[in-house]
């Protein structure tokens, strides 16, 4: 009875995953603001999103390292009080291009894992995620757009190709963000 008790145990902790960064990433195509079309996230990757609407991001490079600063409304898109949050993008050990790791004052060296894993013109896809001593993780998977009202069936195609990975790795719903009055 203990090992099965200790093979279930491990077969429930989770990784996370460490996808290659977008091929075509350089820093001046990630520069500047993005608006979240849509995300799949566990409940502790976006504890400071709960509530929020007209979300989005702006991307500022600093040498070999960013820092993106969140924004957000809560609840209401016009009368709703604004939420900010700033987070500082260092390079990851292999010190590959669009792999990061992210760090607040609350976190522990190195940061959580955050990478830009699609990117073109208009649109992008950043996953990060938190593996924690208990075998849990905590992830997001953003599907962002440099204009409020993009082009949806971009989105449709982005979401397909996601789907056919892993790095929804707990079936978190997919859940769709409206810019409309944001801005």
């Amino acid at each position: 009875m203990k090992t099965l008790l200790f093979l279930t145990a491990g077969a429930l902790a989770l990784q996370c995953s460490h996808p290659l960064a977008a091929e075509n990433y350089s820093q001046e195509l990630m520069s500047g603001f993005w608006y979240e079309q849509a995300r799949y996230q566990t409940v502790g990757g976006g504890l400071f999103q709960l509530g929020s609407v007209c979300s989005g991001f702006d991307f500022k490079p600093i040498g070999s390292s960013a820092r993106v600063s969140y924004t957000s409304r809560k609840q209401d898109p016009i009368e709703g009080r604004w939420s900010n949050i700033t987070g500082r993008l260092d390079p990851n050990d292999e010190m590959v291009d669009g792999n990061f790791y992210q760090s607040f004052p609350w976190n522990d060296p190195p940061g959580i894992s955050w990478n830009v894993i699609y990117l073109d013109e208009d649109w992008a896809i950043e996953y990060d995620c938190d593996e924690h001593e208990n075998g849990s993780i905590d992830y997001c998977i953003h599907f962002v757009s440099r204009v409020p009202e993009p082009d949806m069936d971009e989105l449709v195609r982005l979401k397909e190709w996601i789907d056919t990975t892993e790095l929804n790795a707990v079936d978190r719903p997919f859940v769709e963000e409206s810019q409309t009055d944001c801005w």
